[in-house]
């Protein structure tokens, strides 16, 4: 018998928790499984368990969340259910082993080159073996070439897996999905800060091959109205392409509404989510939800959210105040089920809301918990070859500066009066831009505005005009 219908599973256990999701243009939330039964030279795929190397948790988070995006794609797209463990665990017939893990089959010569990767059997063992995050091009290449779909519900046995370690190069493909990460906040100073106090082992997209940095002042700042862009401003940039007053969200600096990605792709036909750390009426989500003059009228951006769940115009929609992987994993794999297109923006909002009071421990938290979900949408996209990826922020905060000494402060001090705390502001200083996926060295070429990365990602949706 097939897994019990994940999808069921998956929408149940979100409504307990209270969270929304929101299926677009659909009677039901079940989706048909992309591929059959799998099996390796006969021997079911069931049977396997995923191994991964003790310690990757926390100290190799793109092999640890190779295993998990694999795992993820399993069950979401062929109803099977594999065990994932570290390799502490007693040795089983029937592995799959992801990165260098204690088994023998694994010990074999690293491979040399960054952007080559192994995928091979070694007896009953599947070894996949690749630097940083090439290990998940092994997990990608098993699922999109070895287990191709061949219609829905097909099953598949993978009989040309190779049984030596050849390295194989990864290609992408002619992107059609898309996901934008936003670390609120987020200046390349805050991942160094992070790294400084020894809080991360590394910035995972540090990694990536693709990176730039990008402007993000906002039309108040270029009119001379304000010193630094908002939240609202530079989400509006980032979801529409147009540069707008702070304060506004889904408007031009006319006040004129401004069609937003999601929106785009949602008309295109692909899925969406929307899911952030910050309430969904915050002024990043907002600016992928909603179209206002008003970023604190919570009152007015909650009706239009309501009025897109009503319309069906949101797949799913999720605002937490804790943690960032479960929701944005679960999401995800809700989109991409069988196959489809899809576009998701994904805020880590606590870089923001803590730097405001330079609280650093809050600030290393927070980029702790975005690189997370850095490492597992990394991972995501290596098995969706069809998908791009980019990893940036809306601002800086704090004017979080290295000394001599090698200490950091926060030096864009404001005082409020109306609760007496030391606060501190935006600042107009270039944000960092990683990105991966086909056609994304081309959008870091050159330093960019936070308009063109709304631009880039509209054109993979049919869109070449998009924003100003």
């Amino acid at each position: 018998e097939r897994a019990v219908d994940h999808f069921i599973d998956t929408y149940l256990n979100l409504q307990e928790k209270r969270i929304t999701v929101y299926e677009n243009r659909d009677d039901t939330y079940r989706y048909p499984y992309l591929v059959g039964d799998l099996s390796i030279n006969g021997t079911p795929l069931k049977n396997y368990t995923i191994i991964y190397p003790r310690g990757a948790k926390s100290n190799d988070l793109l092999t640890y969340y190779t295993a998990v995006a694999l795992s993820d794609y399993l069950i979401t797209n062929a109803g099977i259910s594999l065990k994932m463990q570290a390799d502490t665990s007693t040795e089983k017939e029937y592995e799959i082993l992801i990165g260098k893990t204690n088994r023998a089959a694994s010990k074999i010569s690293t491979v040399s080159s960054t952007e080559k990767f192994y995928l091979h059997l070694d007896g009953n063992k599947l070894v996949m073996l690749g630097q940083s995050y090439m290990v998940a091009g092994a997990a990608g290449e098993l699922l999109n070439q070895h287990f191709a779909t061949k219609g829905t519900n097909v099953d598949i046995d993978a009989t040309t897996i190779p049984t030596s370690p050849t390295p194989k190069t990864h290609v992408f493909q002619k992107a059609t999905s898309a996901i934008l990460l936003i670390g609120d906040g987020m200046g390349r100073n805050h991942i160094d800060y992070t790294l400084s106090a020894n809080m991360l082992g590394s910035f995972v997209a540090y990694d990536l091959p693709n990176q730039t940095t990008c402007t993000t002042v906002s039309q108040s700042v270029i009119d001379g109205k304000k010193q630094y862009t908002d939240s609202a401003a530079a989400a509006t940039a980032l979801a529409t392409g147009y540069k707008t007053y702070n304060g506004y969200v889904g408007l031009d600096a006319n006040k004129t509404e401004r069609l937003n990605l999601r929106e785009l792709a949602f008309g295109s036909g692909a899925r969406t989510a929307v899911i952030t750390t910050d309430k969904l009426t915050g002024a990043t989500p907002a600016g992928f939800l909603c179209h206002y003059t008003d970023r604190t009228d919570t009152a007015k951006l909650q009706s239009q959210i309501d009025t897109l769940v009503e319309n069906g115009e949101v797949d799913f929609a999720y605002g937490t105040n804790t943690e960032l992987i479960t929701p944005s994993r679960e999401g995800l794999n809700l989109l991409s089920a069988g196959g489809s297109d899809f576009f998701a923006m994904i805020e880590e909002a606590h870089i923001d809301k803590k730097a405001h009071y330079a609280n650093s421990q809050g600030v290393w938290d927070s980029v702790v918990r975005y690189n997370e979900i850095c490492a597992y949408a990394i991972c995501f996209v290596m098995l969706h070859p069809h998908a791009a990826l980019i990893i940036t922020a809306d601002h800086e905060t704090g004017g979080l500066v290295k000394k001599a000494d090698g200490s950091y402060t926060f030096e864009n001090f404001s005082y409020t009066e109306d609760d007496g705390d030391d606060y501190y502001q935006h600042t107009s200083a270039e944000t960092p831009v990683f990105a991966l996926g086909y056609g994304t060295d081309e959008l870091t070429e050159r330093t960019v505005d936070n308009t063109d990365i709304a631009k880039f990602i509209a054109a993979i949706y049919g869109d070449n005009s998009f924003g100003n």
